[in-house]
């Protein structure tokens, strides 16, 4: 959806940021800030702060800031054009016209697909509860325990064996055969030829509810047993969780997420009552998924099949989520054991019962690596100890390293001391998997007299022509800086500025912080013009100064072999050391 800058401030300007973030903290009037305890973190003392006439909130506590669209994304886990959505209809605001604007050729075709796939999925459904050809398919999923309300609730379908039927059927609906060769739903040699036939089919929906892909499970012992379609313009494999569009509010409202194999383990446990369950589409979990999962909850737990095939499932996937600094639990299956089977061969109430009996996913690695590994051989406790290690540097707590290294301890029967003397030797051996904790944050140590200057024309952008007159981009060396300058160069060519603008277009979310830190203190209010023409002057020393010592040094190396060029270096020399003394005399003592 395209919605310009204007609509962006128009919203903005309709709404009152104290109003909305008042539906989620209990505000109090502070001067010219109002104050609360924060919604992102557990406090008892209010460190969260809104500041209406910029439009921000900060919270000194954890530093998440921000404006009210970035609010509202991390309150509700929404997306950017959610959260657009969200406030545009509270600000009494329509977007469907500009909405109507977005015609690319791409955008055509995606709509296009999406209508596509929601016919098939409604046709494939009536063709599975009425259709003669697909009472084997019913019945297999009746055996396996699955409802019929749950078969209309996830929409599941069948595909008749005949593997032209998909063609013809849409060619009698009008359907072009060049549209259709580019929809993934047919053979890229053969036409007519439907990836698809004699399957049960498990529509694949979006987290909005759209219909994006299939998968198709087949009912006799063909390889592979599940196919699914392949990959397009609104189809990421590796992005997808399978039933996030049925399971993010009960994510949301348990602020946990179970993780499970595949579809039918998905539709076993909402038919048990269990909404907040989902699962990756037959790829191996990824960063992608953990990232999707955090926006939504804080936990996860895996209840993965009890194989081998699972375990190293259960293996990759927390390792992924303790990177993503979410908490992870594990249900133990037995071998051969999956919440469809459990359903089937027992009932809702002991399948609920097993899922009660989660343990912490670092206890129960260590209790599965002892009967993998013989710790009672050296060659063993070496291999288990590398297992565990590479679990314990993801931590960041050290609270939480330290306690994992006290249970790798008891279990080896031997002293702390020890197991930390191995796990420091680890350490130095650079192993590859050691999080780079460091490059995940903002990277500004130091705040630069470029970005200084740059936050303070933020929260004074009508001073922004008295930089724009003294510094070019060139002068601008801080890259946090150069980006800030480049964004309010265009929004002065454009006339127009708004914060909020400013905000959306800055992408890295640990600067943002740092901005609604700033401009929700007092630190640019006073002599504002002043201090921006100072921090301009600084700027221009640094930079005459660095061009200085440049000079210096090639005249230091000049061996003479050129008078006249020595004479040009001299007095460029000169130049600069002329503009330095008049830069310090205009500064003063504050350069």
């Amino acid at each position: 959806m395209f919605v310009s800058d204007e609509t962006i401030n128009e919203i903005i300007e309709k709404i009152d940021i104290e109003e909305i973030i008042g539906n989620y903290v209990n505000l109090k009037k502070t001067g010219r800030t109002l104050k609360g305890l924060c919604p992102f973190h557990a406090e008892k003392t209010p460190s969260f702060t809104v500041t209406p006439d910029k439009r921000m909130f900060y919270c000194y506590g954890c530093q998440k800031g921000g404006n009210i669209f970035n609010f509202v994304m991390e309150i509700e886990k929404f997306t950017f054009p959610e959260a657009l959505q969200f406030l545009a209809q509270k600000a009494g605001i329509n977007l469907e016209p500009e909405a109507q604007e977005d015609v690319s050729e791409e955008s055509k075709f995606k709509k296009q697909l999406y209508s596509l796939y929601d016919k098939i999925s409604t046709a494939l459904n009536y063709i599975l509860l009425n259709k003669p050809e697909a009472e084997k398919a019913l019945e297999y999923l009746k055996n396996r325990g699955i409802s019929q309300s749950s078969i209309e609730k996830f929409q599941l379908g069948y595909i008749p064996s005949d593997r032209k039927w998909l063609y013809n059927f849409l060619r009698k609906k009008s359907y072009s055969e060049d549209f259709l060769s580019q929809t993934g739903l047919f053979s890229s040699n053969y036409k007519e030829i439907s990836i698809f036939s004699g399957r049960i089919i498990f529509p694949i929906f979006s987290k909005s509810g759209k219909v994006i892909a299939f998968g198709g499970r087949c009912l006799d012992n063909s390889l592979p047993k599940y196919i699914n379609s392949p990959e397009s313009l609104i189809f990421k494999k590796s992005a997808e969780l399978y039933g996030l569009n049925f399971a993010q509010k009960e994510i949301r409202k348990n602020d946990c997420a179970y993780i499970v194999e595949g579809y039918m383990d998905v539709i076993a446990m909402s038919q048990a009552g269990i909404e907040n369950c989902i699962a990756p589409l037959g790829t191996s979990f990824t960063e992608i998924h953990a990232d999707t999962i955090r926006k939504n909850c804080s936990s996860v737990i895996f209840v993965f099949d009890g194989d081998e095939a699972g375990f190293k499932a259960t293996v990759r996937s927390s390792y992924i989520c303790e990177k993503a600094n979410l908490d992870c639990s594990v249900v133990a299956m037995q071998k051969g054991e999956d919440p469809a089977d459990i359903l089937k061969k027992q009932d809702k109430e002991a399948l609920k019962n097993i899922l009660k009996c989660s343990i912490n996913s670092f206890v129960f690695l260590v209790d599965k690596y002892k009967t993998i590994y013989n710790i009672s051989k050296e060659e063993g406790i070496k291999d288990y100890l590398n297992k565990l290690f590479a679990f314990v540097v993801i931590s960041e707590s050290e609270v939480r390293r330290s306690g994992r290294l006290k249970a790798i301890a008891e279990v080896l029967d031997t002293d702390y001391a020890s197991v930390y003397d191995d796990y420091l030797r680890y350490l130095k051996k650079g192993d590859k998997e050691i999080s780079k904790t460091a490059a995940l944050t903002m990277g500004i140590d130091k705040i630069s007299p470029e970005l200084y200057l740059m936050l303070a024309v933020i929260d004074n952008y009508d001073y922004f022509y008295m930089v724009r007159n003294e510094l070019s981009i060139d002068d601008i060396q801080d890259k946090a800086a150069r980006n800030i300058y480049i964004i309010l160069e265009e929004s002065y060519r454009n006339n127009i500025f708004s914060l909020e603008s400013i905000l959306e277009k800055i992408e890295n979310s640990g600067l943002r912080s740092l901005i609604a830190k700033k401009l929700s203190s007092e630190e640019f209010s006073i002599n504002s013009k002043q201090l921006i023409d100072d921090s301009i002057n600084v700027i221009k020393l640094k930079n005459l100064q660095a061009k200085r010592m440049q000079i210096e040094k090639i005249i230091a190396k000049d061996n003479g072999s050129d008078p006249y060029q020595l004479e040009k270096l001299i007095a460029e020399k000169l130049f600069y050391d002329k503009e330095i003394e008049k830069l310090k005399g205009t500064n003063g003592n504050n350069v």
